[in-house]
């Protein structure tokens, strides 16, 4: 009974307590799209890679079209690992329409962006058609891979964010092993007093 118990309220810890829908059920027009996100290019994806400690995907893409907020031939970018363009994870060696977002100083292709391989939908290239940015020179590359239109120095905040997340699995793990050590307890307890 008490194993059931234990059981019962080991499965209602590890359940969430909410659970939310992806609110992008219907997708933006080309013009909402636009003024939606902070960086639209078509770029071609060279390297996809899994970081250690953030559950994301990091990818490397060369620029070759640039409307909105971004003037660098490379960036690197995090990506969803179960989402990515075209609702899954961006293949390497394909071109895509990114529409990203810049958070802390840094790209991110988020959930539900409309990012679509090329050549692009009639009605996106025709929206699109005015709207082509100049690509900055290829000498300063490993400065424009992080570095917004809007921001001046390139944001490091890979050590924060990896750290943050550490934290959150070393609490995780804290609390299975107290919980592992509270049912050994309780065991030892019950079993070991019937062996006496």
């Amino acid at each position: 009974m008490k194993k059931w118990l234990i059981l019962s309220l080991l499965l209602l810890w590890l359940l969430p307590s909410q659970v939310s829908a992806l609110s992008c059920a219907q997708m933006r027009t080309p013009a909402e799209a636009f003024d939606w996100y902070d960086g639209i290019v078509i770029a071609k994806v060279n390297e996809r890679y899994k970081t250690i400690f953030a559950n994301d995907n990091k990818l490397v893409l060369t620029v070759s079209t640039s409307y909105k907020g971004i003037e660098a031939r490379t960036l690197s970018v995090s990506e969803d690992p179960t989402w990515g363009a075209l609702n899954g994870p961006s293949e390497e060696g394909v071109e895509y329409l990114f529409f990203l977002k810049e958070k802390d100083g840094k790209w991110e292709h988020p959930l539900c962006a409309p990012s679509m391989t090329t050549p692009v939908s009639k009605e996106m290239a025709a929206f699109l058609k005015d709207k082509e940015l100049d690509l900055k020179a290829q000498e300063s590359v490993a400065k424009q891979q992080t570095t917004p239109v809007s921001e001046g120095t390139p944001h490091n905040n890979s050590e924060q964010s990896d750290s943050g997340v550490l934290g959150s699995w070393l609490i995780v793990a804290l609390a299975l092993l107290v919980l592992v050590i509270a049912v050994g307890v309780v065991d030892y307890r019950r079993y070991g007093r019937r062996n006496k």
